[in-house]
């Protein structure tokens, strides 16, 4: 499923089902166009016990798009939307008119019964996807809701919309050298970046304050430069600490979890390394490597230290 919504993203979206009239205005970021019918008659586009996605494409990525978009979509509502027959589809179609608005662009159309989605690359149909979400009841991102009890209704009209990014580059900056999240809340974090149509992760893995990736042929790196004994709180040189040691690292295997995951998602991770300065968690666990010769006695719990490699030495 989701694995995990902001409460606050869900406060927005709950308000802007209260505020708005048309569910795309839930969509964050607003698309480029909405075109909805017009007709007082029109009836509104749901999904049922009776829904399936489609993809007839021969394109392997749009394939897995497909079934990635029918995991996420199931896991939200607790609808199957997989399987033989079936009364109303979400059909996946490639369109190559939409290359002009690059790759992430997709256009849906959709009415009673009927949803396609067509994107130009795969990637058009993982957003097209996200917005489909977006337009859903708030239900969709709460696993603890009854799901079985809502009525999935994506729009009260049927509508047409196309959409593709403003910036090529929408990232997001996480910096775990002064604070270790893990594996899983890593992944909760692109899974939200997913949703809000975000395709970067600069990822902070060194600093002063420690070193959060396994490098076999460095051990200590880890073994040492990944731990600290504390941490100092509200802001730099405030003089106050949280009083408890702090550690952790990505083994090469969970790195390569997570760069799969967020690639999934359309995400690329940008790693932060920090050299020749801000590396004090390095340089005690490699002395020799230091540049200053005033001695480095811990890693640092306090985010100002001026530490760095020597840059003149061949073995740095």
């Amino acid at each position: 499923m989701f694995r995990y919504v902001s409460p606050v993203f869900l406060f927005l979206l709950s308000g802007a089902c209260c505020l708005t009239v048309n569910a795309q205005d839930q969509i964050i970021p607003r698309p480029v166009s909405v075109r909805i019918a017009d007709k007082s008659e029109a009836k509104p586009v749901k999904l049922d016990g009776g829904t399936r996605i489609v993809c007839r494409e021969k394109d392997v990525g749009f394939q897995r798009q497909a079934r990635l978009l029918q995991q996420f979509l199931s896991g939200g509502t607790g609808l199957p939307l997989a399987g033989m027959g079936g009364t109303g589809a979400i059909r996946i179609e490639k369109d190559a008119s939409l290359k002009q608005y690059g790759p992430e662009a997709y256009r849906l159309e959709a009415a009673p019964g009927n949803i396609v989605i067509k994107a130009a690359a795969p990637k058009g149909v993982y957003y097209a996807g996200q917005s489909l979400a977006q337009m859903l009841p708030a239900a969709f991102f709460d696993d603890g809701a009854d799901k079985g009890a809502v009525s999935w209704t994506v729009a009260e009209k049927p509508f047409s919309m196309l959409d593709y990014p403003r910036f090529a580059w929408r990232a997001f900056m996480l910096d775990e050298a002064r604070h270790f999240f893990g594996e899983e809340e890593v992944k909760r974090l692109i899974d939200q970046m997913g949703l809000l149509k975000m395709n970067i992760l600069h990822w902070h893995l060194s600093d002063d304050a420690g070193w959060r990736v396994q490098i076999k042929k460095y051990p200590k790196l880890t073994s040492i430069g990944s731990k600290r004994r504390d941490t100092e709180i509200e802001t730099w040189g405030s003089g106050k600490y949280e009083g408890r040691p702090h550690e952790g690292f990505y083994t090469q295997e969970q790195i390569r979890r997570i760069v799969r995951y967020a690639a999934d998602r359309n995400i690329t991770i940008v790693p932060e390394i920090d050299i020749p300065g801000h590396s004090a968690a390095a340089t005690f666990s490699y002395p020799e490597l230091k540049l200053s010769a005033k001695p480095v006695t811990e890693i640092p719990v306090s985010f100002n230290d001026g530490t760095a490699f020597d840059p003149t030495n061949e073995r740095t």
